[in-house]
């Protein structure tokens, strides 16, 4: 009877990791490479311009605000073009300068990103979102120390400062200081307590602690806030699991599925909740789905794996 059971946990055990491991690969929950993730909250442009030096200020006024208008529409070559113009004109303005930067930043040309930065900062000091900028960049480089320094200027400029609070608590979590990412995270949600960001990361640091319950707590907010986050479906489940409460890592799990019906992680989940459930027969059935979906990525790393876990099923299934 014991080797029974140790076979089952050992089944969930090994599934859960995989499922960690497909949460890493997937696009969609990267937090690296310049992606824009879940958790971390992208840079800011200026929206308005808070003075201006020219002879020329309704022109600096038009081009900037073509400008914005070309960024927003994701037409970032153009945009390019009229920040240069505003600085033709007034080579020390600070929103172009900043804009410049961020639109450096979705061509992923993080040097030049930088450069705009660092030239905005020299002509005002006190510009907040010009660091904030700054600690966004260096966190997509993985330059942490960096963005932690930049991120905690921005702070000191604006000290109500949502987003750099955000990503601070992104940095240290990262860093694994755990009571750094929990102290900023929660500064966040005192000053804005629907950012569904926010709560999602405080769930993430709390389930990295092992700390499941707290951990469904913050992601069962950021559901009712923002019902369409996909990985916090799936966080849930796997939440539950390591719980054991696997009916309600079945109900998330089938969620995430509604919402996705080709996510590998979804499945993972779903299946290893049946496994802990001891419905066998749908657990491979779901692991079956998931090693389909990760031959139509070309993901033989998963399939391998997943073909691991069939095998243990299968053997179990025989017993």
């Amino acid at each position: 009877m014991m080797s029974k059971i140790k076979l089952i946990h050992n089944v969930v055990i090994i599934a859960l990791s995989f499922w960690a491991f497909l949460l890493f690969l997937n696009p969609v929950f990267a937090e690296s490479n310049g992606t824009q993730s879940k958790t971390i909250i992208k840079g800011e442009i200026i929206e308005e311009i808070d003075r201006d030096s020219s002879e020329k200020p309704d022109k600096v006024k038009e081009y900037f605000l073509k400008g914005n208008n070309s960024f927003k529409n994701k037409d970032y070559n153009q945009a390019i073009i009229y920040y240069q113009k505003v600085l033709k004109v007034d080579s020390t303005n600070i929103g172009a300068l900043n804009n410049l930067g961020v639109v450096y930043g979705e061509l992923e040309d993080y040097q030049k990103e930088i450069v705009y930065y660092q030239k905005a900062i020299q002509i005002d000091p006190n510009n907040s979102y010009s660091y904030y900028n700054l600690g966004f960049v260096y966190i997509k480089l993985g330059n942490y120390q960096q963005a932690i320094i930049n991120l905690e200027k921005a702070i000191e400029i604006k000290p109500n400062y949502v987003e750099a609070y955000n990503n601070l608590g992104v940095v240290y979590r990262k860093l694994g200081n755990y009571p750094k990412a929990i102290a900023n995270l929660g500064k966040v949600i005192q000053l804005d307590p629907n950012l569904a960001k926010a709560n999602n990361n405080l769930g993430i640091a709390y389930e990295e602690l092992g700390n499941y319950k707290e951990a469904i707590t913050y992601f069962k907010k950021v559901i009712g806030i923002s019902p369409l986050y996909i990985e916090t479906y799936i966080r849930l489940a796997s939440a539950y699991i390591k719980l054991d409460n696997y009916q309600e890592a079945l109900n998330y799990s089938k969620k995430a599925i509604e919402m996705d019906s080709n996510n590998t992680s979804a499945y993972i989940a779903l299946a290893t909740a049946y496994g802990g459930l001891k419905d066998y027969q749908n657990a491979k059935k779901y692991y079956q789905k998931a090693k389909a979906l990760c031959i139509q990525q070309g993901n033989e790393k998963c399939v391998a794996a997943i073909n691991k876990m069939v095998m243990m099923i299968d053997n179990r299934i025989e017993r």
